[in-house]
């Protein structure tokens, strides 16, 4: 984003002279002073908002629900993977697409199991990005539900 600096703005004031013909009223007023000169400094120039950088979030991350969970980060785009065991013993394998915004992290989880058929199950998600980045606070919610269920992470 490019800066503009104003330069001192000079005011110029400046009062014409009407002869006695044109203004009768001035006939007998002295000549008018020389032009007044003024110097108004220059608005000082706003910086440009600094982002809020947010370190890289890809690599392994510890899961409060599930052992654990990896993401990719590429600008503000994030995808990860997860696998765990529920309680049927079946291994379910999940991913995720997300986006990044302002410290936030909102997208879509689905699971299915690993092998064999099943229910594949989606919802949502939401992290807030906490502690420089060591930390994703949030939570998830199965499709078409209202209640939402903590999902925290940390590296």
């Amino acid at each position: 984003m490019r800066k503009l600096a104003l330069a001192p703005i000079v005011l110029l004031i400046a009062s014409g002279h009407l002869s006695a013909s044109e203004n009768p009223a001035s006939a007998a007023a002295p000549p008018t002073a020389a032009p007044v000169v003024a110097t108004v400094p220059a608005a000082p120039a706003t910086p440009a908002p600094v982002p809020t950088t947010v370190p890289s979030l890809s690599g392994k991350w510890l899961s409060s629900l599930i052992d654990e969970v990896f993401l990719e980060q590429s600008g503000d785009k994030i995808t990860g993977t997860y696998e765990y065991m529920d309680d049927d013993d079946v291994t379910q394998s999940g991913k995720i697409e997300a986006v990044l915004k302002d410290q936030v992290i909102q997208g879509k989880w689905w699971e299915r199991p690993k092998v064999g058929s099943g229910e594949e199950m989606r919802g949502d998600l939401e992290w807030k990005v906490v502690d420089d980045g060591k930390s994703l606070m949030g939570w998830y919610r199965d499709e078409g539900d209202e209640e939402k269920t903590d999902w925290n992470l940390t590296r």
